[in-house]
């Protein structure tokens, strides 16, 4: 077989390897951050820009959940089954929402945070706060 026709064959066969893993491997999630207190006794700022994580899946869940004080809502979580992060955000503007894993979002609070489990719940301080939820595969 002539030179040059091997040496396309094999990189066409290594462009076909590349372009199947990267069918099947999900992109990295990438986190940016950025935090910036003073309060006149202390500054400080942090800032994390493009911080990437490799998933090994493709499956997350997501969702608004209507939350109320009288009652503990398990987050609907049927995708994920290996988490690796998840986001919080209380939609709500004057109610406070309480999330099983020791958190207490005020108003408008977020957290992102790596988390070990998918059983996680959350109840309503007051009213009927709505929480949005994202979580992915790990």
């Amino acid at each position: 077989m002539h030179k040059n026709i091997k040496r396309l064959l094999w990189i066409a066969g290594v462009g076909c390897i590349l372009a199947i893993g990267t069918i099947l491997m999900a992109e990295p999630l990438t986190i940016n951050t950025y935090l910036d207190v003073n309060n006149g006794n202390f500054k400080l700022t942090r800032n994390v820009q493009q911080y990437k994580v490799q998933q090994l899946g493709v499956a997350m869940d997501y969702g608004i959940i209507s939350l109320s004080v009288t009652a503990t809502n398990t987050l609907p979580i049927s995708n994920v089954t290996t988490p690796r992060y998840c986001y919080f955000r209380n939609l709500s503007t004057n109610e406070g929402i309480y999330v099983t894993l020791t958190m207490y979002l005020r108003s408008n609070d977020v957290a992102l945070l790596p988390l070990a489990s998918t059983n996680v719940a959350a109840y309503a301080a007051e009213g009927t706060p709505e929480l949005e939820y994202w979580f992915n595969q790990e």
